[in-house]
């Protein structure tokens, strides 16, 4: 089995947050992996704050809406 695939901010001091389109750029690769495994996950890290809030939650939320936009499941 192939090792999963990785996903890291472009390097800089202070990574941004993985936004819309960024994340949208996964919805193919998903859809994919959705019709070949029976469970998939997705991780995002905290190192992103805005005004003390973490991003990892945002982040993940726009994730399975995008997922779920293009009928793709989601847990």
């Amino acid at each position: 089995m192939p090792p999963p695939p990785r996903h890291h901010a472009p390097h800089s001091a202070l990574p941004a947050p993985a936004g819309e389109d960024e994340l949208r750029e996964w919805v193919p690769p998903l859809r994919q992996l959705s019709e070949q495994a029976a469970e998939a996950y997705a991780f995002f890290n905290n190192n992103n704050q805005t005004h003390g809030v973490a991003q990892a939650p945002a982040g993940a939320l726009l994730l399975r809406k995008l997922l779920e936009n293009e009928n793709i499941p989601t847990a």
